[in-house]
């Protein structure tokens, strides 16, 4: 695939596309918390990505180097556009990606329980509220590796730090 994009091969570039867009959307939406932005923020890192695939070291890191881009991009479009106060979870009442598609699946075929649902949404409350008493970085890392399940080496890849920082973060 790299090759591939330095020869400006199209079948390389839409490889690259499919193997990186989903994952790349979720980490912008995340931390952007708006879907067009999301797509814009995405669209530019391709951009980038695309022109500076000499600089990957490694073809095995393609994804990871690939996040990083879209993580490094929205975080820059977040201090332009608020400053340093950022979340990067979504407020989860409001938040149509944070259930994953096995979970609407079996949703779908459950039978609807009054209790059960209270109960699902004060932990989600419950879990923000702690979420949102973190620090940045920390929550970074947080939602890396449980909501993307990212391992602590690709996370350090992502953030650019050593994964020893990762794991006590």
């Amino acid at each position: 695939i790299v090759q591939g994009i330095k020869d400006r091969n199209e079948k390389a570039i839409e490889k690259f596309y499919s193997l990186t867009y989903k994952q790349g959307f979720s980490v912008a939406i995340q931390i952007v918390k708006n879907e067009q932005d999301a797509m814009d923020l995405l669209q530019d890192a391709y951009l980038s990505a695309l022109t500076k695939m000499e600089q990957l070291e490694s073809s095995a890191k393609i994804k990871s180097w690939f996040n990083c881009i879209v993580a490094n991009r929205c975080r820059d479009w977040l201090r332009k556009k608020k400053g340093r106060n950022t979340q990067l979870f979504a407020e989860l009442e409001n938040d149509e990606y944070d259930e994953g598609v096995e979970d609407r699946f079996a949703n779908e075929n459950m039978q609807f329980s009054p209790d059960e649902s209270a109960d699902y949404a004060e932990t989600k409350r419950l879990m923000q509220e702690i979420l949102d008493k973190l620090p940045e970085d920390q929550r970074e890392v947080v939602y890396l590796k449980y909501a993307q399940e990212l391992s602590f080496r690709e996370i350090a890849e992502i953030l650019g730090i050593p994964a020893r920082t990762v794991q006590s973060r």
